[in-house]
């Protein structure tokens, strides 16, 4: 395939005209100048490369997955003096809600929390775990110096990721939510929600494989002898 896709791309830098049908979105980016989007057969958008992926993207989404309502949810762990309440992911370059970003794009979801009591010193923190539930990372507003401010209702606070640079796969987030010293344990829910990352990439030259790993770097290179 990769061998097929080079002689394509010296093909169309020869200036003859190449027609590239496919749903591989890395190898669209990195061929073509132009793309065509159909939907039922018809015509839907006509133009630059990176709208008519998003525009597919988007209408091929499942919106379920990416916003999602706990109200009713039991298997979580805590007392519930604060409970997770709903997650809506974001494609905020698109415009719309999706649980779909590419390797270098950025994780961004806000995060509904309710509880009935005046909350102080929350602490929420966030596991991510690859498509076979190895555990990789675990982050929570601690790292970020973020400090609630006394609550109580429900509030809407919205987290980014940036540059996540993972290989395309399936990937679980859960939710932990406590007190700053983690004594006490108001909600959990393990696995909260997933997202996937797909082939789209435009500067990523090759294909990555979960198999050979899950985190993408491109480091800088010099010669200093």
């Amino acid at each position: 395939q990769t061998r097929c896709l080079g002689k394509m791309n010296d093909v169309s830098k020869s200036g003859r005209t190449v027609l590239f049908v496919s749903h591989n979105l890395q190898a669209v980016t990195q061929l073509c100048s132009r793309a065509i989007l159909l939907e039922k057969g018809t015509l839907a958008l006509n133009g630059d490369v990176q709208e008519c992926v998003r525009r597919y993207l988007a209408n091929s989404r499942s919106v379920r997955e990416a916003s999602i309502e706990y109200a009713h949810f039991s298997e979580r762990k805590g007392n519930g003096k604060v409970k997770i309440a709903r997650i809506e992911i974001i494609d905020k370059e698109a415009g719309v809600v999706s649980n779909q970003l590419y390797t270098d794009g950025n994780l961004v979801f806000r995060l509904y929390v309710h509880t009935e009591l005046m909350t102080r010193d929350l602490n929420i923190a966030f596991h991510f775990y690859r498509n076979d539930e190895t555990i990789f990372a675990n982050v929570g507003n601690v790292d970020s110096d973020f400090v609630f401010e006394p609550f109580s209702g429900q509030r809407c606070f919205e987290v980014s990721f940036e540059k996540m640079n993972l290989y395309p796969d399936v990937y679980k987030v859960g939710i932990s939510v406590g007190t700053l010293d983690w004594g006490e344990l108001y909600d959990q829910i393990i696995p909260a929600f997933e997202f996937v990352v797909i082939e789209g990439a435009k500067h990523i030259k090759r294909q990555l494989s979960p198999a050979n790993g899950f985190l993408y770097y491109s480091p800088g290179w010099k010669i200093i002898d």
